[in-house]
């Protein structure tokens, strides 16, 4: 089960991207944040798992902020979400487990998870030392 927390300045895309996350299974905590400021503050006490984040956004930028997380949480997954493509190539220098254009289908939501879980799944075998 995942722990999610979803980040996006514009707030119906964040309420719909949080509603669909609610119908995932596999997804046991999702919660929201519109304000790129309060990111850092709000895992700093909360575990996270996956992040599903925005690139643009004012004050910072997502790929910035993905830095920053992965500083404080280096085991959260996270997943740009974006209506802009042509962040894709820059979005990868920080090594994000995925990245999904806007709008967001429930499918596409759903490959995402499936992804994240099977990752972390092969770090805990690696982890472990029960893997090849």
């Amino acid at each position: 089960m995942l722990r999610v927390l979803c980040v996006d300045d514009e707030k119906l895309t964040l309420q719909y991207l949080v509603s669909l996350c609610r119908d995932i299974p596999e997804i046991s905590e999702v919660h929201g944040l519109d304000r790129p400021d309060e990111v850092l503050s709000w895992l700093h006490d909360n575990p996270c798992d996956l992040v599903f984040l925005d690139i643009s956004m004012p004050g910072t930028d997502g790929i910035r902020l993905s830095e920053k997380i992965r500083e404080l949480q280096p085991k959260t997954d996270i997943v740009f979400v974006t209506g802009h493509p042509r962040y894709a190539v820059d979005s990868w220098t920080v090594h994000p487990s995925g990245y999904l254009l806007k709008p967001v289908s429930r499918d596409a939501l759903q490959e995402e998870v499936d992804y994240v879980r099977s990752l972390r799944a092969r770090r805990h075998i690696g982890v472990s030392g029960s893997g090849i």
